[in-house]
Protein backbone atom coordinates (compact mmCIF):
# COMPACT_ATOMS: atom_id res chain seq x y z
CA UNK A 1 0.00 0.00 0.00
CA UNK A 2 2.68 2.50 0.98
CA UNK A 3 4.56 1.80 -2.22
CA UNK A 4 1.33 2.20 -4.04
CA UNK A 5 0.72 5.68 -2.79
CA UNK A 6 3.91 6.51 -3.33
CA UNK A 7 3.76 6.19 -7.35
CA UNK A 8 0.26 7.81 -7.18
CA UNK A 9 1.99 11.32 -5.33
CA UNK A 10 4.92 11.01 -8.11
CA UNK A 11 1.79 10.61 -11.35
CA UNK A 12 0.66 13.64 -9.72
CA UNK A 13 3.67 15.93 -9.08
CA UNK A 14 4.36 14.65 -12.97
CA UNK A 15 0.40 15.87 -13.63
CA UNK A 16 0.78 19.28 -11.96
CA UNK A 17 4.51 19.85 -13.82
CA UNK A 18 3.04 18.90 -16.97
CA UNK A 19 -0.11 21.20 -16.58
CA UNK A 20 2.00 24.26 -15.48
CA UNK A 21 4.24 24.18 -18.07
CA UNK A 22 1.43 23.92 -20.93
CA UNK A 23 0.42 26.92 -19.10
CA UNK A 24 3.23 28.82 -19.51
CA UNK A 25 3.44 28.01 -23.35
CA UNK A 26 -0.37 29.10 -23.34
CA UNK A 27 0.83 32.18 -21.82
CA UNK A 28 3.99 32.40 -23.76
CA UNK A 29 1.66 32.06 -27.24
CA UNK A 30 -0.97 34.37 -25.91
CA UNK A 31 2.01 37.48 -25.37
CA UNK A 32 3.49 36.72 -28.67
CA UNK A 33 -0.06 36.89 -30.36
CA UNK A 34 -0.56 39.97 -28.54
CA UNK A 35 2.25 41.47 -29.30
CA UNK A 36 1.72 40.36 -33.33
CA UNK A 37 -1.80 42.16 -33.06
CA UNK A 38 -0.57 45.03 -31.31
CA UNK A 39 2.18 45.77 -34.28
CA UNK A 40 -0.43 44.88 -36.53
CA UNK A 41 -2.72 47.79 -35.33
CA UNK A 42 0.41 50.34 -35.15
CA UNK A 43 1.20 49.40 -39.05
CA UNK A 44 -2.88 49.50 -39.66
CA UNK A 45 -3.04 52.99 -37.75
CA UNK A 46 0.14 54.09 -39.64
CA UNK A 47 -1.48 53.01 -42.56
CA UNK A 48 -4.07 55.04 -42.16
CA UNK A 49 -2.35 58.46 -40.88
CA UNK A 50 -0.18 58.28 -44.25
CA UNK A 51 -3.25 57.52 -46.78
CA UNK A 52 -5.27 60.56 -44.46
CA UNK A 53 -2.17 62.66 -45.32
CA UNK A 54 -2.00 61.98 -48.58
CA UNK A 55 -5.51 62.87 -49.26
CA UNK A 56 -4.77 66.02 -47.50
CA UNK A 57 -2.33 66.65 -49.67
CA UNK A 58 -4.51 66.26 -53.04
CA UNK A 59 -7.47 68.24 -51.28
CA UNK A 60 -5.05 71.02 -50.95
CA UNK A 61 -3.74 71.45 -54.34
CA UNK A 62 -7.10 70.76 -55.58
CA UNK A 63 -8.20 73.60 -53.38
CA UNK A 64 -5.07 76.31 -54.41
CA UNK A 65 -6.01 75.65 -58.35
CA UNK A 66 -9.92 76.24 -57.94
CA UNK A 67 -9.78 79.56 -55.56
CA UNK A 68 -9.13 82.26 -58.35
CA UNK A 69 -11.99 80.55 -60.09
CA UNK A 70 -14.36 78.93 -57.51
CA UNK A 71 -13.32 80.63 -54.21
CA UNK A 72 -16.24 79.21 -51.71
CA UNK A 73 -15.39 75.61 -53.39
CA UNK A 74 -11.87 76.36 -52.59
CA UNK A 75 -12.32 77.37 -48.42
CA UNK A 76 -14.43 74.16 -48.40
CA UNK A 77 -11.59 72.06 -50.11
CA UNK A 78 -8.96 73.86 -48.19
CA UNK A 79 -10.86 73.16 -44.38
CA UNK A 80 -11.19 69.58 -45.14
CA UNK A 81 -7.61 69.11 -45.73
CA UNK A 82 -6.72 70.47 -42.90
CA UNK A 83 -8.86 69.00 -40.98
CA UNK A 84 -7.48 65.49 -41.91
CA UNK A 85 -3.97 66.37 -41.69
CA UNK A 86 -1.61 65.63 -39.50
CA UNK A 87 0.66 67.95 -40.27
CA UNK A 88 0.27 71.47 -41.96
CA UNK A 89 -0.88 71.54 -45.56
CA UNK A 90 0.76 74.65 -47.54
CA UNK A 91 -1.22 74.59 -50.24
CA UNK A 92 -4.64 74.35 -48.19
CA UNK A 93 -3.27 77.26 -46.27
CA UNK A 94 -2.14 79.25 -49.42
CA UNK A 95 -5.58 77.94 -51.34
CA UNK A 96 -7.33 79.72 -48.17
CA UNK A 97 -5.50 83.31 -48.41
CA UNK A 98 -6.08 83.03 -52.07
CA UNK A 99 -9.85 82.32 -52.12
CA UNK A 100 -10.14 85.53 -49.44
CA UNK A 101 -8.20 87.48 -51.58
CA UNK A 102 -10.67 86.89 -54.55
CA UNK A 103 -13.52 87.06 -52.35
CA UNK A 104 -12.71 90.73 -50.81
CA UNK A 105 -12.55 92.32 -54.45
CA UNK A 106 -9.27 94.24 -53.63
CA UNK A 107 -10.11 95.26 -50.55
CA UNK A 108 -8.02 94.73 -47.43
CA UNK A 109 -8.65 91.89 -45.46
CA UNK A 110 -7.26 89.77 -42.22
CA UNK A 111 -5.17 86.65 -42.44
CA UNK A 112 -6.21 84.04 -39.97
CA UNK A 113 -7.27 85.07 -35.99
CA UNK A 114 -6.13 87.97 -34.08
CA UNK A 115 -2.69 87.68 -32.53
CA UNK A 116 -2.86 88.56 -28.94
CA UNK A 117 0.19 90.64 -28.41
CA UNK A 118 -1.01 93.12 -25.02
CA UNK A 119 -1.54 96.90 -24.65
CA UNK A 120 0.26 97.92 -28.16
CA UNK A 121 0.79 101.74 -29.65
CA UNK A 122 2.85 100.78 -32.61
CA UNK A 123 3.56 97.88 -34.94
CA UNK A 124 6.29 96.91 -38.21
CA UNK A 125 6.33 94.43 -40.47
CA UNK A 126 9.89 93.17 -41.99
CA UNK A 127 10.23 93.73 -46.21
CA UNK A 128 10.07 90.22 -46.68
CA UNK A 129 6.83 89.80 -44.29
CA UNK A 130 8.34 86.85 -42.05
CA UNK A 131 8.34 89.02 -38.51
CA UNK A 132 6.57 91.67 -36.89
CA UNK A 133 7.81 93.89 -34.14
CA UNK A 134 5.74 95.45 -31.70
CA UNK A 135 5.72 98.47 -29.54
CA UNK A 136 4.13 98.71 -26.31
CA UNK A 137 2.00 101.89 -23.99
CA UNK A 138 4.75 100.39 -21.19
CA UNK A 139 8.19 100.91 -23.25
CA UNK A 140 8.49 97.82 -24.28
CA UNK A 141 9.39 95.93 -28.03
CA UNK A 142 8.97 92.18 -28.93
CA UNK A 143 9.54 90.53 -32.13
CA UNK A 144 7.21 87.90 -33.93
CA UNK A 145 7.42 85.59 -36.38
CA UNK A 146 4.40 86.24 -38.67
CA UNK A 147 3.53 82.59 -40.00
CA UNK A 148 3.92 80.77 -36.37
CA UNK A 149 2.42 83.54 -34.14
CA UNK A 150 4.75 83.20 -31.80
CA UNK A 151 6.80 85.44 -29.94
CA UNK A 152 10.92 85.35 -31.13
CA UNK A 153 12.03 87.58 -27.83
CA UNK A 154 10.89 88.82 -24.61
CA UNK A 155 9.04 91.75 -23.85
CA UNK A 156 12.40 94.24 -23.82
CA UNK A 157 11.88 97.83 -21.98
CA UNK A 158 14.23 100.18 -22.95
CA UNK A 159 11.58 103.13 -23.41
CA UNK A 160 10.48 105.15 -20.46
CA UNK A 161 6.94 105.42 -22.24
CA UNK A 162 5.27 103.96 -24.53
CA UNK A 163 6.72 103.41 -28.14
CA UNK A 164 5.36 105.58 -30.33
CA UNK A 165 6.95 104.13 -33.59
CA UNK A 166 8.99 101.22 -34.68
CA UNK A 167 10.55 100.76 -38.63
CA UNK A 168 12.51 97.95 -40.08
CA UNK A 169 15.71 99.20 -41.86
CA UNK A 170 16.28 98.40 -45.27
CA UNK A 171 17.79 94.64 -45.22
CA UNK A 172 15.44 93.76 -41.78
CA UNK A 173 18.88 93.12 -39.70
CA UNK A 174 17.96 96.22 -37.89
CA UNK A 175 14.48 98.03 -36.31
CA UNK A 176 14.56 101.50 -34.62
CA UNK A 177 12.30 102.64 -32.55
CA UNK A 178 11.14 105.95 -30.91
CA UNK A 179 9.54 107.12 -27.51
CA UNK A 180 9.47 108.96 -24.19
CA UNK A 181 7.94 111.40 -22.29
CA UNK A 182 9.20 114.85 -22.52
CA UNK A 183 12.67 115.15 -21.55
CA UNK A 184 13.80 111.71 -22.35
CA UNK A 185 12.74 110.74 -26.35
CA UNK A 186 15.23 107.99 -27.35
CA UNK A 187 15.96 106.77 -30.92
CA UNK A 188 17.46 102.82 -30.73
CA UNK A 189 18.93 100.71 -32.69
CA UNK A 190 18.03 97.09 -32.11
CA UNK A 191 20.22 93.87 -34.40
CA UNK A 192 17.58 91.36 -35.49
CA UNK A 193 18.86 88.17 -35.48
CA UNK A 194 16.83 84.34 -36.06
CA UNK A 195 16.92 84.46 -32.37
CA UNK A 196 15.33 87.56 -31.80
CA UNK A 197 16.14 90.93 -30.54
CA UNK A 198 19.75 91.86 -29.69
CA UNK A 199 21.12 94.28 -26.94
CA UNK A 200 19.57 98.01 -28.30
CA UNK A 201 22.22 101.03 -28.95
CA UNK A 202 21.36 104.49 -28.22
CA UNK A 203 21.54 106.40 -31.57
CA UNK A 204 19.93 109.52 -30.03
CA UNK A 205 18.57 111.19 -27.18
CA UNK A 206 16.23 114.41 -27.04
CA UNK A 207 14.32 116.95 -25.06
CA UNK A 208 10.76 116.42 -26.35
CA UNK A 209 8.90 113.23 -27.33
CA UNK A 210 9.71 111.61 -30.74
CA UNK A 211 6.68 110.66 -32.57
CA UNK A 212 8.12 109.31 -35.70
CA UNK A 213 10.80 107.80 -37.63
CA UNK A 214 11.72 106.34 -40.89
CA UNK A 215 14.98 104.95 -42.42
CA UNK A 216 16.56 105.72 -45.99
CA UNK A 217 16.46 103.00 -48.09
CA UNK A 218 20.46 102.58 -48.24
CA UNK A 219 20.28 102.18 -44.11
CA UNK A 220 22.55 104.92 -43.61
CA UNK A 221 20.05 107.75 -42.59
CA UNK A 222 17.24 108.10 -40.33
CA UNK A 223 14.64 111.26 -40.06
CA UNK A 224 12.50 111.68 -37.16
CA UNK A 225 9.26 114.14 -35.98
CA UNK A 226 8.85 115.52 -32.82
CA UNK A 227 6.68 117.16 -30.59
CA UNK A 228 9.26 120.38 -30.25
CA UNK A 229 8.35 121.41 -34.19
CA UNK A 230 11.91 119.70 -35.36
CA UNK A 231 12.75 117.53 -38.30
CA UNK A 232 15.85 116.05 -37.10
CA UNK A 233 18.52 113.78 -39.56
CA UNK A 234 20.65 111.38 -37.86
CA UNK A 235 23.56 109.27 -39.10
CA UNK A 236 23.21 105.62 -38.20
CA UNK A 237 26.58 104.94 -38.87
CA UNK A 238 28.03 107.58 -36.64
CA UNK A 239 25.24 107.86 -34.52
CA UNK A 240 24.66 111.40 -34.17
CA UNK A 241 23.10 114.28 -36.38
CA UNK A 242 23.63 115.66 -39.14
CA UNK A 243 23.82 118.69 -38.87
CA UNK A 244 21.09 121.41 -37.44
CA UNK A 245 17.03 120.52 -37.99
CA UNK A 246 16.12 119.87 -40.93
CA UNK A 247 13.07 121.93 -39.79
CA UNK A 248 11.48 123.92 -37.10
CA UNK A 249 8.28 124.78 -36.77
CA UNK A 250 5.99 126.25 -33.80
CA UNK A 251 4.25 123.15 -33.51
CA UNK A 252 4.42 119.66 -33.70
CA UNK A 253 5.58 117.11 -36.17
CA UNK A 254 3.59 113.86 -35.83
CA UNK A 255 4.52 111.61 -38.77
CA UNK A 256 8.29 111.50 -41.67
CA UNK A 257 8.85 109.27 -44.13
CA UNK A 258 11.46 109.11 -46.94
CA UNK A 259 11.02 108.78 -50.32
CA UNK A 260 11.91 105.18 -51.84
CA UNK A 261 15.10 106.54 -53.56
CA UNK A 262 15.89 109.19 -50.61
CA UNK A 263 15.55 112.35 -52.30
CA UNK A 264 13.06 113.19 -50.06
CA UNK A 265 11.82 113.72 -46.12
CA UNK A 266 7.77 113.77 -45.82
CA UNK A 267 6.65 115.16 -42.49
CA UNK A 268 2.80 115.37 -41.39
CA UNK A 269 1.84 117.47 -38.41
CA UNK A 270 -0.95 118.14 -35.78
CA UNK A 271 -3.13 120.27 -38.28
CA UNK A 272 -3.19 117.89 -40.76
CA UNK A 273 -0.70 119.26 -43.02
CA UNK A 274 1.70 117.37 -45.22
CA UNK A 275 5.07 119.18 -46.68
CA UNK A 276 8.04 117.80 -48.24
CA UNK A 277 12.00 118.83 -48.14
CA UNK A 278 14.91 118.05 -50.62
CA UNK A 279 17.10 115.70 -48.68
CA UNK A 280 20.20 117.33 -50.85
CA UNK A 281 19.59 120.75 -50.63
CA UNK A 282 17.40 120.37 -47.47
CA UNK A 283 14.85 123.26 -49.59
CA UNK A 284 11.19 122.85 -49.26
CA UNK A 285 9.76 120.94 -52.11
CA UNK A 286 6.28 120.96 -51.74
CA UNK A 287 3.33 122.10 -49.54
CA UNK A 288 1.78 122.05 -47.08
CA UNK A 289 -0.83 119.76 -48.49
CA UNK A 290 -4.25 120.49 -45.95
CA UNK A 291 -6.11 117.26 -45.24
CA UNK A 292 -9.84 117.59 -43.69
CA UNK A 293 -11.31 115.29 -41.88
CA UNK A 294 -14.82 114.47 -41.82
CA UNK A 295 -15.94 117.07 -39.14
CA UNK A 296 -13.77 119.69 -41.58
CA UNK A 297 -11.34 120.32 -39.36
CA UNK A 298 -7.41 118.94 -39.80
CA UNK A 299 -6.53 115.91 -38.39
CA UNK A 300 -3.36 115.02 -36.76
CA UNK A 301 -1.19 112.79 -39.24
CA UNK A 302 0.11 110.28 -37.90
CA UNK A 303 1.81 107.97 -40.66
CA UNK A 304 2.59 108.84 -44.63
CA UNK A 305 3.60 105.66 -46.40
CA UNK A 306 4.90 105.65 -50.49
CA UNK A 307 4.27 103.44 -52.96
CA UNK A 308 7.34 101.28 -54.21
CA UNK A 309 8.01 103.30 -56.93
CA UNK A 310 7.06 106.54 -54.88
CA UNK A 311 4.67 108.34 -57.39
CA UNK A 312 1.83 108.07 -54.35
CA UNK A 313 1.87 108.40 -50.89
CA UNK A 314 -1.19 107.92 -49.00
CA UNK A 315 -1.22 109.89 -45.07
CA UNK A 316 -2.97 108.29 -42.51
CA UNK A 317 -4.89 110.73 -39.64
CA UNK A 318 -8.82 111.30 -38.85
CA UNK A 319 -8.87 110.73 -42.90
CA UNK A 320 -6.92 108.80 -45.47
Amino acid sequence: LGDAEHERAQRLRRLRRRGAAALGALALAATAASVVAWGALGDAQDSEAEAQDSLAAALGSRADALAPEDPYLALRVAAESIARSTEPEPDADQALIRARQVLAEGRVFPVGEPVEVGDALSVAVSSDGTTFAVGGRDGWVQLWDATSRQPLSERLVEHRDGVNKLAFGPFDDRLYSVGGESGSARLLEWPVTSDGLGDPVLVAETDDVIWSVAVSSDGTTAATASEDGTVRLWDLNQRQQIAEPLVERIGDFTAVAITPDDRFVVVGNGSGEVTGWDLESRELAFGPVVGQSMDGVGADVWDIVFSDDGMMAIAGSGFV
